[in-house]
């Protein structure tokens, strides 16, 4: 007998839904480019929930995955361009990921994770989220510690830890199923860590708390 595919959810993605709840106990207070981190929550939960059920039947799900980081990275680098400077940069970068995506997906890895470009545009999403924090965190004004800065935060620890666990985990293979396991756990955690910070970041109350670097 088949185990349900409801058993087969992973903690991390009712970490994500926690995240996902709160958000919308706080949506009044969120500003239109923030309500998209709300959209980029549950976009990840549904995705998680639909490859958990198409795992148990057995259908691959990196296509979905591909699609799903895509759209995620690409909402991202836009919800930056609203929330700092550099607009024309962050635009160029997303328009180089998509036709990167869309050349990868079509000519080289077809039906397969997309690690060619999914890998690089991790990359540029860390890039940004550390020059967004930096930039936040050495202004003369002290800066809020509003949801815009706990997402690009809980951005910075994800994609640096999954830049390095995604791109080891095919040769980890190679070498000890084991240890690809180990890495596959660590970016799941680093995950569970994403949700967190942004819940943080979305019950935190920027009216009367700053960063301050005294």
């Amino acid at each position: 007998m088949e185990t349900p595919w409801y058993l087969d959810i992973r903690i991390q993605t009712y970490f994500t839904l926690m995240c996902g709840i709160v958000g919308l106990f706080k949506i009044n207070r969120l500003l239109p480019f923030e309500k998209l981190i709300l959209f980029i929550v549950w976009q990840n939960f549904f995705v998680d929930l639909y490859a958990t059920y198409l795992t148990n039947q057995k259908i691959h799900t990196a296509s979905l995955y591909n699609i799903n980081l895509l759209v995620q990275h690409l909402l991202t680098l836009y919800i930056y361009s609203r929330g700092t400077t550099g607009k024309l940069i962050i635009y160029l970068t997303g328009f180089i990921i998509l036709v990167g995506s869309f050349i990868n997906m079509s000519l080289f890895q077809k039906y397969s994770f997309n690690s060619y470009s999914i890998i690089p545009s991790l990359t540029l999403v860390a890039i940004f989220s550390y020059f967004i924090l930096r930039k936040q965190i050495t202004s003369e004004k002290s800066p809020h510690l509003s949801l815009f800065f706990w997402f690009a935060l809980s951005n910075l620890f994800y994609a640096t830890i999954s830049v390095n666990t995604l791109s080891s985990t095919n040769y980890a293979l190679e070498i000890d199923v084991e240890l690809a396991l180990t890495l596959l756990n660590i970016n799941y955690f680093a995950y569970i860590i994403w949700s967190v910070l942004i819940t943080i970041g979305l019950l935190w109350d920027p009216k009367n708390t700053k960063l301050s670097l005294l």
